[in-house]
């Protein structure tokens, strides 16, 4: 039989797909990976700078990050120093992140190494497509110089073949995405040179941060011999120290970051007596801090100074203020309370004060009233019980204030107190100011 050229040559092609080398589809079993390019981010010398605008500086490109999905990244700053990353497609915006700070607020602050994060867009989970990866250094300030400085990354996916559909896949504190090295600020070593005591020796601490531990391994040196040594816990805060001597005695004061989260926030003290030639620790304390109480009749924020006074004995007084502004919550108009403004103004302010002696027998503070040390220590955990039982006087006088408006802010307070003493001492307020 005979068989033309033409037929041979496609016999041949039709067996092409099944040769081991071609670019057929991989068989069952086989893997591919794709290789996609990374594509860099914007820096700031990409950045036009309009400084007349109040978008200072801004930049955009466009990227494509899987076949046939393009997105277009844009940076803008703020006037205050601040900046957004945006990322948005055809039909508007996928997502925001921060991505500029380079500008002081409360002491201490953060901003970002440089001023700007790098970000780029790149293929980690190796499925053909794109993510953004943001990252940098944190820098914590405060008036003196840097106190600490951690590094912070994350990463955007997008849910495959869903254009818009982007989420944060990750976010480290303190540890690269991908490498993970150690964190920029391991290791760093901070010394305070406390001055010296009455009887002229010479104080130091010194602190080291230990990212794998989350903490800063503390040690307090007397003359240059090491007299103590303790952790505390990691923040964004670095713990600081100062020396308190009087009467012949002498503490050892560590002031560090307390309870932190939304809406609440609050810096601790601790009091360590030296003694036995080492330290003790005889006092702990809520020293600032505010709570926004999130559907709660009122707000608080407190600050207290501690002073040590050893005429006619040794005395540790607590002196501040504690500010009460009206709580909100969304739907409950008629219980809120009239301030000034009509828009959760401030209540009242009230004198914070506690006086404690100094036992040389016991080596420790006691309190002279014990109401009164007890509402100075317990201002931060202190709920709607806490205002009735300590602050009477000057929520009776506000309620008097008005007239009766108050009233219906009153019977909120009243009904989340839980003890019955106190809903019968509001009670009691509300009939006074009806």
């Amino acid at each position: 039989m005979h068989i033309s050229r033409l037929n041979l040559l496609l016999c041949a092609l039709a067996v092409l797909p099944f040769i081991p080398g071609t670019l057929s589809p991989p068989l069952g079993g086989t893997s591919v990976e794709l290789s996609v390019v990374a594509v860099p981010g914007l820096t700031w010398a990409d950045l036009h700078y309009e400084p007349t605008s109040v978008i200072p500086e801004w930049g955009t490109q466009r990227v494509q990050v899987a076949p046939g999905y393009w997105v277009c990244a844009r940076v803008e700053t703020t006037t205050h120093g601040n900046g957004l990353l945006y990322i948005e497609d055809n039909d508007g915006e996928c997502l925001r992140t921060r991505i500029v700070d380079r500008h002081a607020e409360d002491d201490p602050w953060e901003e970002i190494d440089g001023g700007m994060f790098d970000y780029e867009f790149r293929d980690v989970d190796h499925d053909g497509e794109l993510e953004l990866i943001v990252s940098g250094t944190i820098v914590v300030k405060d008036d003196v110089g840097e106190i600490d400085r951690y590094w912070h990354g994350e990463r955007w996916d997008r849910k495959h073949g869903i254009d818009r559909c982007w989420y944060l896949a990750e976010s480290h504190d303190n540890a690269h995405l991908q490498e993970r090295p150690s964190p920029a600020s391991s290791g760093i070593v901070r010394c305070f040179d406390l001055g010296t005591d009455d009887a002229q020796n010479s104080w130091t601490v010194q602190t080291t941060i230990r990212p794998a531990c989350d903490d800063y391994a503390c040690e307090v040196f007397r003359n240059g011999h090491r007299v103590a040594a303790f952790t505390v816990e990691y923040s964004r805060w670095a713990p600081q120290f100062r020396l308190e001597s009087a009467g012949g005695e002498t503490f050892v004061v560590c002031r560090r970051s307390g309870t932190t989260g939304t809406g609440v926030s609050g810096t601790w003290e601790s009091w360590s007596h030296y003694e036995n030639g080492g330290l003790r620790d005889v006092l702990s304390y809520h020293c600032s801090g505010y709570v926004e109480g999130w559907n709660q009749p009122y707000d608080r924020e407190f600050g207290v100074a501690m002073h040590l006074d050893d005429r006619g004995g040794l005395f540790l007084r607590a002196s501040g203020s504690f500010e009460v502004s009206a709580g909100c919550c969304f739907g409950e108009q008629a219980k809120a309370a009239p301030t000034e403004d009509q828009n959760g103004g401030l209540l009242f302010t009230a004198k914070v004060e506690a006086d404690y002696r100094w036992d040389h027998n016991l080596n420790a503070f006691i309190p002279l009233d014990a109401e009164r040390a007890d509402a100075a220590e317990h201002m931060m955990e202190g709920a709607s019980d806490y205002l009735v039982e300590h602050y009477l006087p000057e929520l009776l006088e506000y309620a008097e204030a008005y007239d009766g408006r108050a009233t219906g802010w009153l019977g909120w307070l009243r009904d989340v107190c839980e003890k019955s003493d106190n809903k019968a001492v509001v009670e009691s307020v509300i009939a006074k100011t009806a």
